[in-house]
């Protein structure tokens, strides 16, 4: 016998949950974008998954990129890996020189370049795609996936994410061999970045691909903060960096990546943050709703000012 009065309680408690989830949205989208970023980036601990994000990246990105310079130059004994980052940054005189004495040849890493040598590097991917993928959960309030599901939703993402880099890379690369100071390439070079935050959540997070044409805003975001302020904060601070450590040698530039690499991290989370709150704002309500957790733990009840006696 079914109890016609159960169900109706429990449609009524449904509605009741709907609207207040609705009502909670509505206090999250009056919040002005900074400020709704930055609470949202505090509420999933943003701090903690950059620091995270950059330790990741110093140990599995950064020696990834160097393995695979040296490949492009055919792991040739002249050429020495420090030019890779000296001709990106503009670097010159003992700034430079220091760099490049930090860095050996191409050809001293030609032995790694094994199937056993980069699986060891790549290894180090794993953690790094778990952390980003319960992060991008968080940071668009949805449920996480299964361990497996995110390990290797984590891992697609760390591979888009360097076949990314290579060709915003290549690309900026032409643009400074190019006639009129390669402009047209320099800003081709976004593009890559573009299509990357702009699939990310379509990789990681469930419901991702729901309202593409939003996800753009997302994309857009993420652009201007991984390939314009973090490409120009490179150029203008990493040289500073290199000088005030320039005393302390070999030592002086490892510990210039690793800062570096610090805001590469926080740079992700507030990235990740910064599209799910553009999306956020203007998908439909109702399938922000529908896609997102229970309100319960809102971002807005959570920065609440406790009442008196409390």
């Amino acid at each position: 016998m079914v109890d016609d009065g159960g169900l109706a309680d429990a449609e009524v408690h449904e509605h009741v949950g709907v609207t207040e989830r609705l009502d909670a949205l509505e206090q999250r989208r009056s919040l002005g974008f900074f400020v709704a970023t930055t609470r949202r980036f505090f509420a999933i601990e943003g701090l903690d998954h950059g620091g995270l994000l950059a330790i990741e990246f110093f140990t599995t990105v950064i020696p990834l990129v160097i393995i695979g310079f040296s490949w492009f130059r055919g792991f040739a004994a002249n050429g020495n890996v420090g030019e890779m980052f000296i001709r990106q940054l503009d670097l010159e005189g003992d700034v430079a020189q220091n760099v490049r004495n930090t860095f050996g040849t191409a050809a001293q890493l030609r032995s790694v370049w094994t199937l056993a040598g980069l699986a060891g590097f790549l290894v180090w991917g794993i953690p790094m795609s778990v952390t980003v993928s319960r992060m991008f959960a968080l940071a668009w309030r949805r449920d996480q996936w299964p361990i497996v599901t995110r390990l290797w939703r984590g891992t697609a993402w760390f591979v888009v994410y360097l076949a990314t880099m290579l060709s915003s890379q290549r690309l900026g690369v032409m643009g400074k061999e190019a006639w009129h100071g390669g402009w047209p390439f320099r800003v081709l070079s976004l593009a890559p970045s573009f299509v990357f935050w702009a699939v990310s959540p379509i990789i990681l997070v469930r419901n991702g691909n729901r309202a593409p044409r939003q996800l753009l805003q997302a994309g857009l975001v993420g652009m201007i903060i991984d390939a314009v302020v973090l490409r120009f904060g490179a150029s203008l601070f990493f040289p500073a960096l290199l000088r005030g450590w320039q005393g302390f040698g070999p030592i002086g530039v490892a510990m210039t990546l690793m800062t570096w690499s610090g805001v590469i991290g926080i740079g992700w989370v507030v990235s990740a943050c910064a599209g799910a709150v553009l999306w956020e704002r203007s998908a439909p309500a109702q399938l922000v709703v529908d896609t997102q957790t229970d309100d319960r733990n809102d971002v807005v009840v959570a920065f609440r000012r406790p009442t008196p006696g409390a």
